[in-house]
């Protein structure tokens, strides 16, 4: 922290090293860390300076974070190591929770867990239009095709979502599929129902193409006119992928009935905005084929721009709350009321967010 003080009349600024020799610890085991650490290394960086971070866990998962940050032009002084000690009492360990639990464990309080999900609303860089340009030239996407985007699709649910795409590209010529199966090793069951090219040897003779690259999907969804959301098509869906990834792009999203508890606002407020459609799997031929006016379209992205940027936020709260613990300045009452679980609009509240 800079401190700025007068000496003979002249302001003199000097570092306060409360904080010096405190780390902080990011362990990044998933895409989904990798892509939400970033708003929060950002706010991090902003309020406490010159910080040390250091990412340990997944060396592929890493390396995607540390793209994204350097995609944000988001400098900071960060570093990866396979594995870390916190036994330090100046290390400060932050996780990222698929689910809403307190903030801080009062058996470990080195250790603060923070909720992923409202770091999902946060803003962050997109794609240009020449960015996407280029990314559909790179995949042989021709200007005017019509491109029905299936994103991270899992394996139970390729029998229910692709004999509706195959039918739509047979009755449109101009449309195209793109298909990112959830992970690999599923071309063999995408065979089963439809023809297709993989990105590994492109032509770009066929009108379906499936992607087998990892962390790239939330930039993928750029080129797309429809959205076909992952996990949410099958009877054993349970944690539907992040709608909010297309959103920002302003795609339409098609969904089906089932979705987990995971992403529950970013869902509930898309379809209230329009933009998600939720529908049944019987529906989803009928779908594709709805014409949507280009007047509708906006109308619906400037709802889901608006509940998007109402629900930001979350990255300066948590930061707040780790400055506060890496200069020592958390009370007994903050400390007690971050032992509770609590929503993100208890904490911007409390925090004078």
């Amino acid at each position: 922290m800079i401190i700025k003080i007068k000496f003979l009349n002249k302001t003199i600024s000097i570092i306060n090293n409360m904080q010096i020799n405190k780390k902080i610890i990011l362990p990044v085991n998933g895409i989904a860390a990798a892509k939400q650490y970033v708003p929060l290394i950002k706010e991090i960086s902003h309020s406490i300076p010159n910080q040390k971070i250091i990412i340990t866990g997944s060396k592929f998962h890493s390396d995607i974070l540390l793209k994204e940050l350097s995609f944000n032009n988001i400098k900071t002084n960060i570093s990866y190591k396979e594995k870390t000690s916190n036994n330090s009492e100046n290390n400060i360990t932050i996780k990222l929770s698929y689910n809403n639990h307190s903030i801080i464990n009062n058996e470990n309080k080195k250790e603060l867990t923070f909720h992923i999900d409202p770091l999902k609303f946060e803003e962050r860089r997109l794609l240009n239009e020449e960015e996407i340009l280029k990314l559909k030239e790179s995949y042989k996407i021709r200007e005017k095709e019509k491109i029905i985007f299936a994103g991270a699709i899992h394996y139970h649910e390729l029998s229910n979502v692709l004999p509706a795409v195959k039918n739509h590209l047979y009755k449109n010529k101009k449309s195209k599929a793109v298909i990112v199966p959830y992970t690999e090793g599923y071309l063999d069951d995408i065979a089963r129902y439809i023809d297709f090219e993989t990105n590994h040897s492109l032509k770009g003779n066929k009108n379906c193409i499936v992607i087998e690259e990892q962390g790239i999907l939330d930039k993928l969804y750029s080129i797309a006119d429809v959205v076909l959301m992952g996990n949410t098509f099958g009877e054993n869906s349970y944690d539907g992928q992040n709608p909010l990834e297309p959103a920002f792009y302003g795609k339409r999203i098609l969904t089906g009935t089932d979705y987990h508890l995971w992403n529950k606002d970013a869902y509930y407020g898309l379809l209230e905005s329009g933009l998600l459609r939720k529908i049944n799997i019987y529906d989803l031929e009928k779908e594709l084929e709805r014409k949507v006016s280009e007047k509708e379209i906006r109308k619906m992205q400037e709802k889901a721009e608006s509940f998007i940027k109402s629900k930001q936020g979350a990255a300066k709260a948590y930061a707040s709350i780790v400055k506060k613990i890496a200069y020592n300045r958390i009370s007994p009452s903050e400390k007690e009321y971050l032992s509770y679980k609590r929503s993100i609009d208890e904490l911007k509240e409390f925090l004078n967010i």
